[in-house]
């Protein structure tokens, strides 16, 4: 009974990845880029039914802005969208999750709409790098 009850419980997981299910699944650190040329680093954390995320941007040399951005998402179907409108302003950022990847999409709201530096954006495939659970940093002043 046990070997029958193991099997279902393995099965069922394997039908709900391959059907995009995200619970518990995306808590981790994902990057894209360099310092040198600009990139990111995307923080996730799976929490009762939402997805708690922490985004750090950067442009690269010469001028190396920054960008800092912490939300929740609720993930569905391996998609999201986070909405923040803020003094008049929306940005808009669309999340896409498949296996080691994170596509993120800026597709409202330019960089100072979105609190970011001059030419910094979210655009870009984030890549995970690890599955431990990360500390959020402190919002950099």
């Amino acid at each position: 009974m046990t070997a029958v009850l193991i099997r279902a419980v393995l099965l069922f997981w394997l039908a709900a990845i391959q059907a995009g299910a995200t619970d518990g699944l995306l808590t981790g650190t994902w990057e894209r880029g360099d310092f040198e040329k600009g990139g990111g680093l995307l923080l996730l954390i799976d929490d009762a039914g939402a997805t708690r995320f922490q985004l750090q941007l950067w442009r690269g040399a010469p001028t190396y802005n920054m960008g800092w951005l912490e939300g929740q998402l609720k993930v569905k179907d391996a998609r999201a969208s986070f909405v923040s409108r803020e003094g008049g302003w929306t940005c808009r950022i669309d999340f896409v999750f498949s296996g080691k990847n994170a596509t993120l999409r800026q597709v409202e709201g330019s960089d100072a709409e979105c609190g970011f530096g001059h030419a910094v954006y979210a655009d870009g495939t984030y890549v995970r790098k690890s599955r431990q659970p990360p500390v959020f940093q402190k919002r950099p002043e």
